[in-house]
């Protein structure tokens, strides 16, 4: 507590207690005796020092899965989610049963009863601060963890896990295991997620502690706090955690790393005072696709699986090279060998900053050309980018008048 009080002396008001997974070592339910001890502790002194009631937010690790539950049915289950790439409430509650015993400990310091179905999955919390909210996001990355988990093996229904609206306030979204622990195309859809709906992102699982800025193109911008290990069961000298700090009031936030030094904890490093890192992408968001017709958009009429998952539009689509056509054409060099003016191509990886850049673009070519398919990932991807596009299906309108 004293490398605490020492961070910020008397401005502390308001403190959240945040663990970011692996709280027991196998999921038992003696595990989570001690844990309950300690963190009741913990808070205890927590709200003597600011005067107020301290929020415990809590989520599983694969160390809180309790593998002696383990099942065929759940594996089965696990094998089906990753193949279909979805997952409802039923078979969420039986691929959690391996953590009953967390929810159970988590019951005693969460406000309500025990989850059930995907509110095991995902939980928000909203916690009035002072200069405005602060909303926590909790994901579950732990619910189809194996004894033996290999990098590229979870999985996440990102449809089901939509968060609401949450402008009004900051948002820390909070997930045990880092984007490569999941399924690649379901780490990238994880991702989008996350870095569309937070300003603050906090992981765990690889003990290895780090604070970095992530700044995209289409505007979302968030900050990355990687957790370390508290108690390390291999090296118990080693334990470290972080302190964030952060002052809405005065649009300010820092974090501090706190090691265990042999005798006590201690400042291994401090960043200075900045201005918190809203993500302004998530600030604009005030239209949502409706979930079939983000289905729709996501829906390829080319059917393409594995043994492991069927794949949608967003994994197979790759952006064409396309050749310009204006009048400006005549004003270009004549090429000789073609006795007709110099294309201006637009290659793929330029084909988004060509529309953003150009008011009226028209895209035209033969039929079965693929011009459908361009604007059903066009509209996604300018969405994903802040805008508002509005897709119109030219066959269904009726009585048109010419212009």
């Amino acid at each position: 507590m004293d490398a605490i009080r020492g961070i910020e002396p008397g401005r502390a008001r308001q403190c959240v207690l945040l663990v970011t997974g692996d709280v027991a070592f196998s999921g038992k339910p003696e595990e989570y005796r001690l844990a309950s001890d300690f963190l009741a502790g913990l808070r205890q002194r927590l709200e003597s020092e600011t005067d107020n009631p301290v929020e415990v937010i809590l989520i599983p690790g694969n160390h809180d899965c309790d593998f002696a539950f383990d099942s065929k049915a759940r594996g089965l289950l696990r094998d089906a989610s990753l193949n279909c790439g979805d997952a409802d409430a039923s078979v969420v509650d039986i691929a959690t049963n391996v953590q009953s015993a967390f929810f159970e400990f988590r019951s005693t310091f969460a406000k309500g009863a025990c989850p059930q179905g995907l509110e095991r999955l995902f939980q928000t919390v909203e916690i009035p601060v002072a200069g405005g909210r602060l909303y926590v996001n909790a994901y579950n990355t732990a619910w189809l963890s194996t004894l033996s988990e290999k990098p590229g093996e979870l999985f996440m229904p990102v449809t089901r896990l939509t968060p609401p609206d949450q402008r009004d306030g900051l948002v820390v979204s909070v997930f045990h295991h880092p984007y490569g622990w999941l399924e690649p195309n379901n780490a990238r859809d994880f991702r989008n997620l996350i870095e569309r709906t937070s300003d603050f992102a906090l992981t765990g699982h690889e003990h290895v502690p780090g604070v970095r800025d992530v700044s995209n193109r289409d505007g979302s911008t968030q900050h990355y706090i990687e957790g370390g290990v508290l108690q390390d069961n291999d090296d118990p000298a080693q334990s470290w955690f972080h302190v964030i700090v952060l002052d809405l009031l005065n649009n300010q936030h820092k974090t501090v790393t706190l090691t265990w030094n042999g005798e006590r904890y201690s400042t291994s490093c401090e960043d200075a005072w900045s201005s918190i890192p809203w993500n302004s992408l998530r600030q604009r968001r005030e239209f949502q696709f409706q979930q079939g017709y983000a289905e729709e958009l996501d829906h390829s009429d080319f059917r393409f699986s594995t043994a492991r998952r069927q794949f949608s539009l967003s994994d197979l689509f790759l952006y064409p090279e396309l050749t310009v056509s204006s009048p400006r054409d005549q004003a270009r060099r004549i090429d000789p060998k073609l006795g007709k003016p110099e294309a201006t191509r637009v290659r793929s990886g330029q084909f988004l900053d060509f529309i953003r850049e150009h008011r009226k673009v028209m895209l035209y070519g033969p039929e079965k050309s693929g011009k459908t398919t361009l604007s059903k990932r066009l509209q996604v991807e300018l969405y994903e980018a802040g805008m508002v596009p509005v897709r119109l299906d030219v066959s269904r309108l009726k009585d048109l008048q010419p212009v």
